[in-house]
């Protein structure tokens, strides 16, 4: 009866150890699943990297096309390349060293004077200021009317001067009285006019062009044109026809006649018309310039 108690609790013992183990056995066995499934992770991925790969190497045929149409494109370029080269040697080339060349031409032209430019004076001496004013003042007034019979003649004061003369013990009044004239014959008998008048100092006269712009500017342009035709001469003396100006440098100059008058009329009663002989006026363009060939 003994002996049958303990098989039973034996037989209790490995029932309770059984389902104790069990689930440990369970839980190694899912472990063991999972490695399973890991393993045939990585080699799927494997398999997939290998198939990626093998499905790259036809894209090393399409770089060798790229390649071989670059090639192509370079043999395209050189043949280009030597047509330039051709055209190029076909192209006259100037020589890189040219010669600077200074050159100076005056054109000048001559012409007679068509206008005069006259400057006369009133002047009276007092020993007091105010006779020598109120005198210059009556003298001057008569000169003006007088010259009213030349409406064409302009006229305009230049300058009035009161100053004393302390070495005379003098005052000084001096009016100074510019006429334009634009005919040269009545030149003489205006100068007589105004003397004949009171005017006792013809201080100049100066002989002028009516048109002197017009004359400079016809100058100007010969002078340009000689100065050309004197390069190009130049330069077909050394067998060349190409050239520039480099540098140009313009001067222009009128040069009027003046005669420097004075008369002093109070100090002779003998009065005779002037005998005034104008000169001519010399309009002269200077260039100066340098020429590279």
């Amino acid at each position: 009866m003994q002996k049958k108690w303990y098989a039973l609790v034996i037989a209790v013992v490995f029932l309770a150890a059984f389902f104790i183990l069990l689930p440990y056995e369970a839980s190694f066995i899912n472990s063991s699943n999972e490695v399973n499934d890991m393993n045939e992770i990585n080699e799927t991925i494997e398999t997939n990297e290998i198939a990626e790969m093998a499905e790259e190497e036809p894209e090393v045929e399409d770089n060798d096309e790229t390649a071989t149409t670059e090639l192509l494109d370079l043999e395209d370029l050189t043949d280009e390349t030597d047509l330039i080269a051709e055209l190029e040697d076909d192209v006259v080339v100037p020589p890189t060293e040219r010669t600077t060349l200074k050159l100076t031409w005056q054109e000048e032209t001559t012409v007679a004077p068509d206008k005069a430019r006259l400057i006369l004076a009133v002047e009276t001496e007092a020993e007091d200021v105010e006779t020598a004013y109120d005198d210059n003042n009556t003298i001057m007034a008569d000169v003006k009317e007088a010259l009213d019979e030349y409406p064409e003649v302009q006229r305009e004061t230049l300058s009035f001067n009161i100053y004393p003369d302390r070495q005379e013990e003098l005052f000084r009044v001096i009016n100074r009285l510019q006429l334009d004239i634009d005919n040269l014959d009545n030149l003489p008998e205006i100068i007589d006019v105004a003397i004949g008048a009171g005017v006792n100092r013809l201080d100049s006269i100066d002989f002028l062009l009516a048109d002197a712009e017009d004359i400079q500017a016809e100058t100007t342009s010969k002078a340009i044109s000689n100065l050309q035709e004197k390069a190009a001469d130049i330069v077909a003396e050394f067998e060349r026809e190409d050239f520039h100006f480099v540098d140009i440098d313009l001067e222009e100059s009128l040069q009027n006649s003046r005669s420097y008058l004075y008369r002093d009329v109070m100090a002779t009663e003998a009065r005779t018309s002037p005998g005034i002989e104008p000169g001519d006026i010399k309009i002269t363009t200077t260039l100066r310039a340098k020429i590279s060939f």
